[in-house]
């Protein structure tokens, strides 16, 4: 990662090495649920054990945030993980709230996977995006409510801003505290210069350059 991109709050998926977050700032090492989702897999024992080795050195540090393993659209086999991560593990992650299919907000999902994991009482909780964006996401203040009664003090929110005007859309509903987002170096990649009110401009600079401005954009019209 370019040494300008460290002064930003940032999520590394496992297997990635991280870099120490920035002051004030945080760092996200998430389970890498939904790339495997996107392979056809999903999180098992063997990669938790993996897992925990990944997360071993930064679990409990000041400013790190370990996200659960999590299976992408299966809140079941989520819960399930938790509790074996658990009895096995034991090392501090973040609980996900996870949904049952795409572009769908299962409320009633959501409140049962508050409250198991309301025992906890985790002050972190993450809620995973089923493949939406900001405009098709009513309900969601719902659901983020449904978190917060079960005791969340920050909720993030992962897989959100798949575009600058989407980053500026979750900024004005104001129900997360932080989303991440890969759209900055995957538009970068396709000479897409951002702006800060949510337009884009092809670009002929290099990709790199062009994702460092894309992350700064990002961070200016997120706060």
């Amino acid at each position: 990662m370019p040494d300008d991109m460290l002064q930003f709050s940032r999520l590394y998926a496992y297997p990635a090495p991280p870099s120490d977050p920035p002051d004030d700032g945080l760092v996200i090492l998430d389970s890498g649920a939904f790339g495997l989702s996107q392979r056809g897999s999903q999180i098992g024992e063997r990669h938790m054990r993996q897992l925990a080795e990944y997360y071993a050195p930064y679990a409990g540090r000041s400013g790190y945030y370990c996200i659960a393993p999590d299976v992408f659209l299966d809140p079941h086999q989520t819960m399930r993980n938790w509790q074996w991560w658990q009895a096995h593990v034991g090392l501090p992650v973040v609980p996900v709230i996870q949904f049952t299919k795409l572009k769908y907000l299962d409320l009633y999902a959501a409140a049962k996977q508050a409250r198991f994991y309301a025992d906890s009482q985790p002050e972190f909780v993450a809620i995973s995006n089923p493949g939406l964006r900001c405009a098709e996401s009513g309900g969601i203040e719902t659901a983020c409510q449904i978190a917060r009664l079960a005791g969340a003090k920050w909720l993030h929110c992962l897989g959100a801003g798949w575009n600058p005007a989407d980053i500026i859309a979750w900024r004005k509903r104001r129900c997360f505290d932080s989303i991440d987002t890969i759209a900055y170096y995957t538009d970068a990649q396709d000479g897409w210069f951002w702006r800060s009110d949510g337009s884009r401009e092809r670009s002929k600079l290099p990709w790199r350059k062009i994702a460092v401005h894309n992350a700064r954009v990002a961070v200016e019209i997120a706060q």
